[in-house]
């Protein structure tokens, strides 16, 4: 609005979506509006700012799911896209990356070519120069599973257990579970 104090509006907004319980695809849509308006760094530092009110922390993660989704669609780069991240609102902007960037790669869950794509779209601990990044990435990997796969447990699973090792492994499955909580 017109002269409304950034941070108020945002709290403004998502408060709509926290007294309706989240009906109705809100999230979504306060994704959509806050992508239209902010750019996605600005938007990640106005939720840093307003984390711990119930209204932005309760649901932020979902929106950062939606707002990087966004952001890749514009890019189409997950290096890119992950540069614009940071862990505000437990690194929901990087899942949301991964989650656009292997829908966008999807063709069949058992093509060996999505297979491909699943199992190295992290590279490898020495690709980054923060290691939080690579564990990120991995448990990201667990949300873009379910998500690739709409919402199917055994299948997201199975799509971690192609990774290289039980500890890589792990870390995917993280994504997969906690994404399966919410």
């Amino acid at each position: 609005q017109n002269g409304e104090n950034k941070t108020t509006y945002v709290r403004n907004q998502m408060a709509i979506c926290y007294q309706q319980g989240g009906k109705d695809g809100c999230y979504k849509q306060v994704a959509h509006l806050f992508s239209q308006q902010f750019n996605l760094k600005e938007t990640l530092s106005l939720f840093a700012q307003t984390e711990n009110y119930p209204e932005i922390f309760v649901r932020c993660h979902e929106v950062t799911h939606y707002l990087a989704r966004a952001e890749f669609a514009k890019n189409q780069s997950v290096p890119a896209t992950f540069a614009e991240c940071n862990s505000t609102c437990h690194g929901g902007c990087y899942h949301g990356v991964l989650e656009a960037h292997l829908k966008s790669k999807q063709t069949s869950l058992l093509g060996s070519q999505f297979h491909q794509e699943f199992m190295s779209v992290c590279g490898h601990l020495s690709d980054y120069t923060k290691p939080l990044l690579f564990y990120e990435c991995l448990h990201g990997l667990g949300h873009a599973a379910m998500f690739v796969t709409d919402m199917e447990l055994p299948q997201s699973l199975a799509l971690c257990d192609l990774l290289s090792d039980s500890t890589i492994q792990s870390r995917c499955y993280s994504g997969v579970f906690m994404e399966n909580s919410s």
